[in-house]
Order: structure tokens, then C-alpha cells, then sequence
């Protein structure tokens, strides 16, 4: 192969390794977390960026306890949006999200049981 066959072959795979995001490095960052009146679930509204090739998306995941982290478990992922939103527990079991865009088809979920509380969560949401 000729240096200038190599050089193209190179270039190319650079550019297109540089383009695409193949070792999933997003970054998500916790906006606000929020625990529901009885401090047995928390409410997390996140922003996750993954570069300038995707767009950015916000989140909201439930916690069960009081995990310190954004993880939880992800069945627990309740919205994804193209916006930020802003979030509010009504009580105990009652979670408002208000601002939501789910115009690219992220998912909502209006119901969720937690497993480890063996608690049904409702959640309301308003554009």
C-alpha cells in the first residue's frame, strides 16, 4: 500500500471515529433532585450531552432510598425530553413534571411501581 493509500486510509478512519461518539463518553449532570415527603424516594432531573455531533437530552429517573448517585435503576427512567424540565412532588406517590417535549419520541410514563418500596408512583405532566 502506498504512504499516500495509508494516509488516506488513516484520515479516514480518524475523521469518522472523531465524528462518532463509539465509546459512549456522555456526559449527564444531575439539575435538581428532589425527595418526596416522606425522604423515601427522590426525583432527578437530568441533562446528558454526548458532543456536538448529537443533540442534548434531559431526564427524570425516580431513586429508591437515599443513593447519593443518578443511577437507580433503569426501569425507572420515567422521561426523556428535548427540553429541560422542572420537577415537584404533589406527595408521597405524586410526581408533577412540568415542561416536557417529547417531539423526537422519547418515552413517558405516567405509572411506575417501584420494586424495592413496592410503591406505585403516579406522574402528571404539563407542557
Amino acid at each position: 500500500m502506498s504512504h499516500l493509500h495509508s494516509f488516506l486510509l488513516f484520515s479516514s478512519i480518524f475523521c469518522l471515529t472523531s465524528c462518532i461518539n463509539i465509546a459512549g463518553d456522555c456526559d449527564t449532570d444531575i439539575l435538581k433532585r428532589i425527595p418526596n415527603p416522606n425522604n423515601t424516594i427522590q426525583a432527578i432531573a437530568t441533562v446528558t450531552d454526548c458532543g456536538a455531533t448529537t443533540a442534548t437530552s434531559y431526564g427524570v429517573r425516580l431513586v429508591e432510598g437515599n443513593n447519593p448517585t443518578d443511577k437507580g435503576t433503569p426501569e425507572n427512567t420515567i422521561l426523556g425530553s428535548n427540553k429541560s424540565v422542572d420537577i415537584k412532588w404533589i406527595s408521597n406517590d405524586t410526581l408533577l413534571v412540568n415542561g416536557i417535549d417529547t417531539t423526537n419520541g422519547f418515552n413517558i410514563k405516567t405509572h411506575l411501581r417501584l420494586q424495592k418500596l413496592h410503591t406505585d408512583v403516579v406522574i402528571l405532566f404539563s407542557r
